[in-house]
């Protein structure tokens, strides 16, 4: 198992029964790991703030993440600053018995909980997944846009090399 860039492991025995609030904040080595593993030109911020209660079977994270990140624009490569702020809830159960064959999801349901492995969850693992879920997957700078037909139309034909052979077979 690798080290994951940005880690922030909590015992549930740590978990008292009101509940914690975990602030999270990102060091400068760590956003620097996290933004060569999410393909990132930059990440100067990121935090969050998550409340760990716990649940009659394991527990549940509920807060926000936010980030000031820099990515690459898919068009021309210059950078494209942007925000990204994401909501957090997720449950964590241990798993009780034998897991059903298939697990039926409808739209208007939470997803099932997550299963709890050992006695400790990470924290900084959920915030960079909420954060690579929350980057614009095909960022662009404002106005520009890939090309079209009518672009192409307005550029000069481009000249055949036969039309050199043929002139050059008149001679």
């Amino acid at each position: 198992m690798t080290a994951l860039p940005f880690s922030r492991p909590l015992r549930l025995y740590d978990v008292p029964a009101a509940g914690l609030v975990v602030p999270i904040v990102a060091d400068p080595a760590e956003r620097a790991a996290i933004a060569a593993e999410l393909d990132l030109v930059a990440l100067d911020r990121l935090e969050a703030t998550l409340t760990v209660k716990p649940t009659r079977r394991g527990v549940r994270v509920e807060g926000e993440m936010s980030a000031d990140v820099v990515q690459s624009c898919v068009v021309t490569l210059e950078p494209v600053p942007a925000t990204v702020s994401e909501a957090i809830d997720i449950a964590f159960a241990r798993p009780e018995g034998k897991p059903p064959a298939e697990i039926d999801l409808s739209a208007e349901e939470h997803d099932p909980p997550d299963p709890l492995e050992g006695d400790a969850i990470d924290l900084g693992a959920i915030v960079q997944e909420h954060l690579a879920l929350g980057l614009e997957p095909y960022p662009r700078l404002p106005g520009v846009e890939y090309g079209t037909a009518s672009e192409a139309a307005t550029e000069p034909p481009r000249r055949s090399p036969f039309a050199d052979l043929e002139r050059l077979k008149k001679r």
